[in-house]
């Protein structure tokens, strides 16, 4: 019952073979550049300290 369920290999490697060929092609260039900002920092020493 378990074999039907999952994948045949054959299905995995085609699947694989085509993931790989659209990340490949894929063009960076379309990206635009984003600042990264940090949600939920890390409290700090102080604040640690404070709250003891």
């Amino acid at each position: 019952m378990r074999a039907e369920i999952l994948p045949d290999v054959s299905e995995v490697v085609e699947e694989t073979i085509e993931n790989r060929a659209e990340v490949k092609s894929f063009d960076q260039s379309k990206l635009k550049h984003v600042e990264t900002q940090e949600k939920n920092p890390l409290p700090t020493v102080t604040t640690l300290e404070k709250e003891h």
